[in-house]
């Protein structure tokens, strides 16, 4: 998480709220092998930012 944010602090993106999706239980699988996903929520105008730079940003919208 700590390098996405510095990745978006450097494109100009000002993001507070991280997000963690954990597909593993830590409990059940060895450390090394647990798989996760993480992101930042951003705000419109910062999508737009990004979205120029595509190549270096996996973006997802989430509706809700």
């Amino acid at each position: 998480m700590t390098k996405l944010y510095d990745a978006l602090s450097g494109a100009g993106v000002t993001s507070s709220t991280g997000v963690g999706i954990y597909y593993d239980d830590p409990d059940a699988i060895s450390g090394k092998s647990l798989r996760s996903d993480v992101g930042s929520v951003i705000s419109q105008s910062d999508f737009a930012k990004l979205n120029k730079k595509s190549a270096d940003y996996k973006l997802k919208v989430v509706e809700g």
